[in-house]
């Protein structure tokens, strides 16, 4: 790639007016980082001015292909001092050193980074840094975005799902509500229109991505264990493996006199144990959270159940304990076998999943209308209904009333998204009045209202056949409120528009 920037001198040298350009970017950043990264302003003008910092940014500016320019700062703990302790019984920690560093390429750094991405639009593949030309000023050639933040919850996860909910869909809401203005063309014309014009397609992929982002951070809770096999284990499995043959004690002949050999293999199986419980012994509260969180909870802890007993399956893990067998290290081997609680697991979790799996969760978070919501509610009460038939589904029963409950908290989250976006307050009363009657009377609340009574004696069979005392305890219902709320919304702009009327005759009556 030519790598010749415009600007330098004979011999690869910047010019004056490089330089000049340069510094043009330079005062741009310093007037934006000693803000957004809350960092003091001569660090910043020192750090900024190191020959290292300056050849990325001369990069950044010149280079078609580099499109991004990061700038970070870590904060990460001082050094001790040697003959600096503290006098007994202090507590004062020292401070925070700050580490400023400035990078071509977007990447997480952990969750004590802040950082800041400036991309070029893309008519800009190299910035135009003439002082001259205001048009070409360089923030129109840039744009700015948080990357990353200092806290816990510093994941790309977290930071994607923030644009997507907060930023992206409203913007491609406000600029439908623009271009397709609900005042100035029909409804059925302006869906017709957003759908001819992709606008609906872009909304229901932003809900996707957003779902699927939250899937994948769930998946991401349960620890995927990944049991480490001792290196003279795997080169044994190795060679019989290659001659075509099952591994025999006489290929671990010389091995299994080495005391300081068993020992590592004890203690490497006794770390199995260890974090094949922690799987095995996992629990989640399903009073708090989301519904999709449940669902998403034993689907994958199946998933990394099913895992661990690919991995036992294998030769490297059999030959193990096999050799400690056969070394009369007994105690490890039965503890294996019988603290794990492998199967006793997988048995649960298959038992509940017969409700989890395929479970049309989705349908209610990624709604984007009321109708929608309707739908995704029977399909939800449809599912659970099934699931009361037979013996197959083991899913506790205290549990239920609690992933009920999860469930009507999605349906009051996914509701006032909706609804907020219809901006309902600023609506005609007509608009208002059907959307609003619909809703509170033959529409989403009404319809769990019906499917909550067949839920109850869904329950009290299945407690029948389980053999098991059940008290159903009174439901608490997020919903409720909202649906309240809604209601006395309702009432309000009924009275007022009563009101108008009533005014309105008035006076027309005394104008004519």
């Amino acid at each position: 790639m030519d790598q010749t920037a415009t600007g330098t001198a004979t011999g690869g040298v910047p010019s004056p007016e490089a330089e000049q350009d340069i510094e043009v970017l330079n005062q741009y950043l310093i007037a934006c980082c000693v803000t957004l990264l809350d960092v003091d302003k001569d660090l910043f003008y020192k750090e900024i001015h190191t020959p290292e910092s300056q050849k990325t940014i001369k990069n950044f500016a010149v280079e078609r292909g580099q499109k991004s320019l990061v700038v970070s700062k870590s904060e990460r703990e001082s050094p001790a001092i040697e003959g600096s302790a503290p006098p007994d019984g202090a507590t004062e920690k020292s401070p925070a050193q700050i580490v400023l560093e400035f990078s071509l390429e977007v990447a997480y750094k952990g969750p004590n980074t802040l950082a800041i991405a400036f991309l070029k639009r893309e008519q800009y593949p190299t910035l135009d840094l003439s002082v001259h030309d205001l048009a070409k000023h360089v923030a129109v050639q840039l744009q700015v975005i948080n990357v990353g933040y200092i806290g816990e919850d510093n994941t790309p996860f977290v930071i994607t799902n923030t644009y997507i909910l907060n930023s992206l869909t409203p913007l491609f809401q406000s600029y439908e509500a623009v271009r397709y203005p609900k005042d100035a063309v029909d409804e059925e014309e302006r869906k017709k229109s957003s759908g001819s014009s992709g606008l609906s397609k872009v909304h229901a992929k932003l809900n996707e991505l957003s779902l699927a982002i939250l899937q994948c951070q769930q998946n991401l809770e349960i620890p995927d264990v990944q049991l480490v096999v001792d290196p003279e284990v795997r080169n044994i499995v190795k060679r019989a493996k290659a001659e075509n043959r099952k591994v025999m004690p006489s290929d671990y002949a010389e091995e299994i006199k080495s005391n300081e050999f068993l020992q590592g293999l004890q203690f490497r199986v006794n770390q199995w144990i260890k974090d094949i419980r922690k799987v095995t012994k996992l629990e989640r509260d399903p009073s708090t959270g989301s519904a999709l969180q449940e669902v998403n909870f034993w689907l994958n802890l199946e998933r990394v159940l099913l895992h661990i007993k690919e991995q036992i399956e294998q030769p490297e893990i059999t030959t193990t304990l096999d050799i400690l067998h056969n070394a009369r290290r007994f105690y490890a081997v039965v503890s294996f076998g019988k603290d794990i609680e492998l199967d006793n697991a997988i048995n649960r979790v298959n038992g509940c999943n017969m409700l989890m799996r395929n479970f049309p969760i989705n349908g209610l978070i990624s709604a984007t209308t009321i109708e929608q919501i309707g739908k995704a509610i029977e399909d939800i009460f449809e599912r659970l209904k099934k699931s009361f038939k037979g013996m197959e589904c083991q899913y506790p029963a205290d549990r239920y009333i609690a992933f009920i409950e999860a469930i009507s908290r999605d349906l009051t989250a996914q509701m006032v998204k909706v609804l907020g976006g219809m901006k309902i307050m600023e609506l005609e009363f007509s608009k208002f009045e059907k959307i609003l009657s619909k809703d509170s009377q033959e529409g989403v609340f009404a319809e769990w209202q019906r499917k909550l009574k067949d839920f109850r004696e869904g329950m009290r069979q299945l407690s029948q056949r389980r053999g098991e005392r059940m008290t159903i305890k009174t439901f608490s219902m997020e919903h409720e409120a909202l649906q309240k709320r809604l209601t006395l919304l309702l009432a309000f702009r009924s009275q007022h528009h009563k009101l108008q009327e009533v005014i309105r005759k008035v006076l027309s009556c005394l104008l004519y």
